[in-house]
């Protein structure tokens, strides 16, 4: 059994990984515990850990790998280095897309893993595997629509899905589910790229508004900061075509830094057109 309970978070880019990491952190805090997390990231920049920074708890970024190939070991070894201290009392980790949740829990030990699914891109995004199933977004399907996703769900993976708004669950819910010994977990390791984006100069709100409705179509995700050209900071997030841009403390340097997430992605030509650094 672990020193410090564990758990393990994966899904789709954009599916609400991260904000469910928040808001189980914040739960955890509010109970009088001390968590870390540790995120994950193919890119090289810490996007998702920055964004997480200020919630009151020690955060970790593993970047420019995999998690469950070649960062394997190094989350192992962040791991062993929180578990090692005596203020922190339970660790949740974000998984980055296209990790195999099987293969991260084989390099991590024993954890729970929570699955967090897209409702709006169930039907093209592979359903992944977990001990607990986040459907998030429900509030963008009808309630035929939810019941035939759920249903779909549970045939794939023999699990009931837990339907959600804003990745919004009780820690409770799921310190309460089984684990599963290995196999409902497995998960299919989908090709993926990664373009990581240095933004050289500040950007005006039409330019940046511009480049995100230019955004090439296999690009599933996209998000960082970006100082703009009236001194502001942003931060930015696209999923699909869903697109939020909104003041943020965060200040990037170089002034500004974006990641594209998605498959057949010109890396020159959008590091051309974002102004960014080789």
């Amino acid at each position: 059994m672990r020193a410090r309970p564990l758990l393990l978070v994966t899904g789709a880019p954009g599916s609400g990984k991260t904000t469910l990491v928040r808001r189980l952190a914040r739960q955890a805090l509010a109970r009088g515990e001390r968590p870390a997390i540790v995120v994950t990231e193919l890119a090289g920049s810490p996007i998702d850990a920055w964004s997480l920074a200020g919630e009151g708890c020690d955060v970790r970024s593993v970047v420019g790998a995999c998690p469950c190939c070649a960062g394997a070991a190094a989350i192992a070894q962040t791991l062993a280095s929180l578990e090692a201290r005596d203020d922190v009392t339970r660790i949740f980790v974000e998984a980055a897309w296209p990790a195999d949740a099987a293969a991260v829990r084989r390099a991590v030990g024993e954890a729970a893993v929570v699955a967090v699914l897209d409702a709006q891109r169930l039907e093209v995004d592979p359903i992944p595997r977990g001990d607990v199933l986040l459907l998030n977004k429900a509030d963008t399907r009808t309630e035929g629509e939810l019941a035939s996703l759920r249903a779909r769900i549970r045939d794939e993976t023999g699990r009931v899905a837990v339907a959600t708004v804003e990745a919004t669950i009780d820690l409770d819910e799921i310190e309460r589910a089984p684990l599963d010994s290995g196999g409902a977990v497995a998960s299919s390791h989908a090709p993926g790229e990664v373009v990581d984006l240095p933004i050289d100069a500040p950007l005006s709100e039409s330019r940046l508004s511009l480049l995100l409705a230019r955004l090439p179509p296999g690009a599933k995700r996209a998000k960082g900061f970006v100082r703009t050209s009236d001194g502001a900071c942003v931060a930015v997030q696209v999923v699909a075509r869903s697109v939020s841009v909104r003041r943020s403390w965060i200040d990037p340097a170089p002034p500004g830094r974006i990641v594209i997430v998605g498959r057949d992605l010109d890396a020159a030509s959008l590091r051309a057109e974002w102004g960014a650094g080789p």
